[in-house]
């Protein structure tokens, strides 16, 4: 996800302090990861509900057959 608009920095470093003070939640290598923290931190917006890291949206897309089995990657 891209967001073309430049967020002033003070505003960047609220959204990170806000999330380190109040938690992002269960860390989630698919669904909550530190690609949503970032995204987040530097546009405001949270993805909620199910969803897939950009990242492994392509990696899986590169590899359809591990899809599945994320897990084989380690």
């Amino acid at each position: 996800m891209r967001n073309c608009s430049r967020q002033p920095a003070s505003d960047v470093v609220q959204r990170a302090n806000y999330l380190f003070e109040n938690g992002f939640g269960k860390y989630d290598l698919l669904r909550d990861n530190c690609e949503d923290f970032a995204t987040y931190c530097r546009t405001g917006i949270l993805i909620v509900g199910p969803g897939r890291s950009g990242q492994i949206g392509s990696l899986a897309r590169k590899f359809p057959e591990t899809a599945a089995t994320p897990s084989c990657f380690f």
